[in-house]
């Protein structure tokens, strides 16, 4: 009889030691994954050397990216207007709207570790983007390489400590000399259009770019026949 009731105490100890285990694996939550950006597959890689490493993304509304971490200087070209959603981990998602033409810079190198989030498009506009990462350490003389640009129709925007950008837009026929003296000179048209270099025709769709390091062109013609707008950057 006693024995009996040791093993009768045991069995429901056991028994509860069981459910409690069940319970706590129920609660825990399972840590999301977190990949190099260059392997998140929403983040499309076209373009990398020793200096600059380029990669397109096309994210629909409602579909997110995978959690994943940036380490270098990353300029971020917005090539059509959106609502951008980014959600670091741990936090909530925030929302910013995005018009096209915007050139935003995060300066990730001055992190001690890789910042980590995921990105979505918010509303009813495809999120869009040519993202430009610096591979080499941040410079404190890095703009003083830059020369001046001023041409017709081109706006100067905000620098940054990686280059000095530019909203140019040009008319029909419309021919500029374009900058010198950069380490890259990034051009991404902000809607379809057909440019003519010295000896050759880009006929470029929205998201698409074009970065030149060496042989640079020395002059830029809209070729098509409506005014066109495109961001260059001018990356030292």
């Amino acid at each position: 009889m006693f024995a009996r009731i040791v093993y009768q105490a045991l069995s429901g100890l056991l028994l509860i030691a069981i459910g409690n285990t069940v319970a706590a694996a129920g609660t825990h939550e399972t840590a999301p994954q977190v990949v190099p950006v260059t392997e998140e597959p929403l983040h499309v890689v076209k373009y990398r050397d020793d200096h600059f490493l380029i990669y397109t993304n096309w994210i629909e509304p409602g579909t997110w990216t995978l959690y994943h971490e940036h380490k270098n200087d990353l300029l971020a070209v917005i090539v059509a207007d959106t609502v951008a959603a980014s959600q670091a981990l741990g936090e909530a998602p925030r929302e910013q709207a995005a018009p096209a033409g915007a050139l935003v810079f995060f300066p990730y190198a001055d992190d001690a570790t890789p910042f980590v989030h995921r990105v979505s498009a918010s509303g009813n506009a495809t999120f869009i983007n040519v993202g430009l990462e610096f591979l080499d350490p941040p410079s404190a003389t890095c703009t003083a390489q830059l020369s001046d640009w001023t041409v017709p129709g081109n706006k100067p925007l905000p620098p940054n400590r990686r280059g000095q950008g530019y909203h140019l837009t040009l008319g029909p026929g419309a021919t500029v000399a374009m900058p010198r003296g950069g380490r890259g000179l990034l051009l991404a048209p902000l809607a379809p259009a057909t440019f003519q270099f010295a000896n050759e025709v880009w006929t470029a769709s929205v998201g698409e770019f074009r970065l030149y390091t060496d042989n640079r062109p020395e002059q830029l013609q809209n070729a098509g026949g409506t005014d066109v707008t495109l961001v260059v950057f001018d990356a030292c």
